[in-house]
């Protein structure tokens, strides 16, 4: 008797399951729950109708005007889960991530942009963190960390993520200064980045030594450094200032 996963390879059960998932009027509940399916199948590239399914389904949301929150943040973590397993980034992929990500990141910017002229400082916690502000803030929350690990995947990644993404992530990490999850992540990739000259010196001259010694202080803003930092996220504010540490030292050596 064939295993489970080796049947599942033959015949048209991969199809159906692939076009049940990217059927575009299902509840985000249903989906998610064909991405989980995906993500434990871990198919053979070669013969798989599977790959591209979850960027695929992401991208109709978006054109559509119907991507969630949830449904974005789960179709990250389970084409990361897929890409754990064995099913790899090609480079065509990886440029449609990046282009997506970049038009949902600009569009939950300004939005939120838009929401927080709308009402202004002092906004109570609830404004924030609940509501219409906090569904964009999760969009740029997921947005900056599948940038981060495009970035992470592959050098021959940053010249496309540096010719969509360096202005806009250095603008993303200014607007959500009080979320260190997503500060984390704009720093990470900018601190790899900046590795090639050329782009270390792009990100100079678009202000950002200026922008993170800004934002630094208003991280910590009793002065006590990662003293103040509580054990939960203390990890995130550590990595952003070793993320700086190194992005220093490479701006002073662009710079002789």
């Amino acid at each position: 008797m064939q295993s489970g996963h080796a049947t599942l390879q033959q015949g048209n059960l991969l199809t159906t399951i692939a076009g049940s998932v990217g059927d575009n009027i299902q509840r985000d509940d249903i989906t998610i729950q064909g991405f989980r399916v995906l993500s434990k199948l871990n198919a053979q590239r070669d013969i798989s109708p599977l790959d591209g399914v979850i960027l695929s389904v992401l991208r109709a949301r978006w054109n559509t005007n119907t991507l969630t929150p949830q449904l974005c943040s789960q179709g990250h973590l389970y084409r990361r889960e897929m890409y754990i397993a064995g099913t790899i980034l090609d480079s065509q992929e990886v440029i449609q991530i990046i282009q997506l990500t970049a038009e949902v990141i600009k569009g939950h910017f300004a939005w939120l942009t838009r929401l927080r002229h709308l009402s202004p400082v002092p906004r109570s916690w609830i404004e924030e963190k609940t509501g219409p502000m906090a569904e964009h803030r999760s969009f740029l929350q997921t947005g900056s960390l599948w940038l981060q690990e495009i970035a992470i995947d592959s050098m021959s990644n940053w010249s496309f993520l540096n010719k969509l993404t360096t202005e806009l992530i250095l603008e993303t990490m200014v607007l959500m200064q009080d979320d260190p999850i997503t500060c984390s992540n704009c720093m990470g990739t900018l601190y790899l980045l900046s590795s090639e000259e050329k782009i270390c010196g792009k990100i100079t001259g678009l202000g950002g030594v200026g922008k993170i010694v800004d934002l630094l202080p208003r991280q910590f803003p009793d002065g006590n450094g990662l003293g103040s930092v509580p054990g939960s996220i203390y990890g995130r504010y550590s990595k952003l200032l070793r993320d700086w540490e190194g992005m220093k030292r490479r701006w002073a050596l662009h710079s002789k």
